[in-house]
């Protein structure tokens, strides 16, 4: 064989050998590659997967603080509904309260000379008022509806000069009504609306002097009265009903001047007797 072409055929076998071993050597280098590679995957994967396991504490810590301000949010609830419940017993209670105990509208008022008053929330059935003045004139008190009609007010107090005494009149209709006051000297004057009056025992048998009214007093239908009256002026006595549903007995007795006699009047349940004089008067009835 020719020399040269000998050697080209070893020079070219030696190359493909070469060339083998650098390809198994790049293969080696590729795999290692190739694991480094992976091993950085399984870090990104391992460390997914501590933020997912953070997640799932903060996942189920957040689950508890929910739980937790939910309980609290029911227990504030809870709270809160008996607070509520127990206000309006309390309220309840102060109304039932209240209405057991007869206590109703109650005012004092004080002035000199002519003076109104607004604002009186009145409702159906007797007021009481008590009152005094100083003063050379009239002292006239009347409580004007201020939605109702004109015989709807209530007259208290219709006196000349110095005065002291007491009326029981019936209020009809609900609402607001203006307190008005008619003196020319220094007046008092002190108004109650008793909503469950204690009655007084019967018979009965009273004495007084001036304006006033007793009672109340439990009636049954007709009863026989007995009165007298050492005055000049009117001597008047009329029976005013607790519940203003009820007929009272106007006119027991209407007399002028000193009088004694005896009188029938149908009274219906539980009234107060109203009194007008100008003098000492005594009266009695029931038995």
């Amino acid at each position: 064989m020719d020399r040269r072409k000998y050697l080209a055929i070893v020079g070219v076998a030696t190359g493909g050998v070469l060339a083998g071993c650098s390809g198994e050597t790049g293969g080696n280098n590729s795999s290692s590659g190739g694991s480094e590679n992976g091993s950085e995957t399984a870090t990104d994967t391992s460390g997914g997967g501590g933020e997912s396991a953070d997640g799932t504490d903060a996942e189920a810590t957040t689950g508890e603080d929910t739980e937790s301000n939910a309980e609290s949010s029911d227990s504030e609830t809870d709270a809160e509904t008996s607070a509520e419940s127990g206000a309006e017993t309390q309220r309840e209670t102060e109304a039932d309260s209240g209405s057991s105990d007869g206590d109703g509208f109650s005012e004092s008022y004080s002035g000199s000379g002519t003076s109104s008053e607004e604002g009186l929330q009145l409702s159906p059935g007797p007021i009481l008022a008590d009152y005094s003045h100083s003063g050379d004139s009239n002292f006239i008190v009347t409580l004007v509806t201020v939605d109702g009609e004109s015989y709807e007010d209530v007259y208290l107090s219709n006196e000349i000069g110095d005065a002291e005494g007491s009326q029981a009149a019936t209020v009809t209709a609900e609402g607001e009504y203006i307190l008005d006051v008619d003196a020319n000297g220094d007046w008092e004057l002190s108004l109650e609306q008793p909503t469950s009056p204690e009655t007084e025992s019967m018979p009965f048998e009273e004495s007084g002097e001036g304006s006033s009214y007793i009672g109340p007093f439990q009636f049954d239908g007709p009863t026989t009265f007995q009165g007298s009256h050492d005055g000049e002026s009117n001597f008047i006595v009329d029976a005013i009903p607790i519940d203003p549903s009820e007929i009272g007995a106007p006119g027991i007795f209407n007399e002028i001047g000193q009088f004694e006699g005896e009188s029938t009047g149908r009274v219906n349940g539980i009234a107060y007797l109203n009194i007008s004089a100008d003098g000492s008067w005594t009266l009695s009835g029931g038995e």
